[in-house]
């Protein structure tokens, strides 16, 4: 009698688990994708700008200076990840020059091989290059 009281509640327990909806996790805004995490370089000639993405941290360094987005900054500074047409924003802008591109993995033949390459496409229809590796050779390229 008291395993079949436990066996009844077993089996309630299992039956409502299967009944009952389960509940997917939404992507969150701050987080970046583990895809495109790392550092990725760009040759600009005379030096590497670089860009670091972190699990919550944006970090793009270049002749110009440090631009960095995090959850905790405010307006246009503030990590925001979305995806739209395949492609990934990292914040929310009201004006171009706020606005860093959109981003996508995709394979570029660099150096003779087809590699990993991490795309950012800008408002200009200027498509930027970034890899893993420094590469002394610029391979970004303009949409037409």
């Amino acid at each position: 009698m008291k395993y079949s009281k436990i066996a009844l509640g077993l089996m309630t327990i299992l039956l409502s688990g299967a009944i009952a909806p389960v509940a997917t996790s939404a992507s969150s805004h701050t987080t970046i994708p583990k895809a495109m995490r790392g550092t990725w370089y760009r040759y600009n000639g005379k030096s590497f700008n670089m860009l670091k993405l972190t699990t919550h941290r944006f970090t793009y360094k270049g002749i110009d200076g440090t631009t960095s987005l995090t959850p905790g900054q405010k307006g246009y500074k503030k990590l925001y990840v979305q995806k739209k047409h395949g492609k990934y924003t990292f914040n929310r802008f009201t004006h171009d020059y706020e606005n860093p591109g959109s981003f996508k993995i995709a394979k570029k033949k660099i150096a003779g091989h087809y590699r990993k390459a991490l795309f950012q496409y800008t408002p200009s229809g200027y498509v930027i290059v970034l890899t893993k590796a420094k590469y002394h050779h610029d391979y970004s390229f303009s949409q037409s």
